[in-house]
């Protein structure tokens, strides 16, 4: 119910336009829409607002990174894990950004300061393995479950578009073959 969400957030805002928490979770369910440009206006309302509040940085840069402004993206990973050194989902989020970057030293770094708080990161645990040359016996079920979440809503296009994926289309015709009816595509 993310439309009566956002209209929500937006009548908080209203009420009390300094409402910093309303400005930052309005930038959630924006982004949660597909709406990243107003997400990110949102964020930027909140730390206009609250400067120090870490989690608007996190939730900016977040916002960014869907956007594809990926620079920009570090830059307020970095700003949020200036505000809070111990934001570990900041943390993980900018080393994934690097290690995607091939910026692998600080992403290694980053990563290990993760676990040096939490030895139990699974996913801090497989990525840093992993950029160390290392294989684990699987992946962790939340690094999937992300990985699957991050691609499910583009996945048939690219797969159609960029991997050229024609199986129901080639199964089709061959059923029809058999059935002596011709494809109409």
């Amino acid at each position: 119910r993310l439309e009566e969400a956002i209209k929500a957030f937006q009548n908080a805002i209203r009420i009390d336009p300094n409402f910093t928490l309303a400005h930052n979770n309005l930038g959630n369910a924006l982004k949660a829409a597909g709406k990243a440009d107003e997400a990110i206006a949102a964020f930027e309302q909140a730390i206009q607002l609250s400067p120090n509040y870490a989690q608007a940085h996190y939730n900016l840069a977040n916002a960014l990174l869907v956007a594809g402004e990926q620079d920009k993206a570090i830059a307020w990973y970095r700003s949020a894990l200036a505000i809070d050194p111990g934001f570990a989902d900041a943390c993980k989020n900018l080393a994934k950004v690097l290690m995607d970057r091939g910026e692998t030293e600080e992403a290694v770094a980053l990563f290990k300061r993760v676990l040096q708080r939490n030895r139990n990161d699974a996913l801090a645990k497989h990525l840093l393995a992993a950029l160390q040359g290392e294989t684990t016996s699987t992946a962790p079920q939340d690094y999937v479950i992300d990985l699957f979440n991050s691609v499910a809503n583009s996945f048939d296009q690219r797969l159609v578009e960029e991997l050229a994926y024609k199986a129901p289309e080639h199964l089709l015709n061959a059923v029809e073959k058999c059935a002596g009816k011709p494809h109409n595509a």
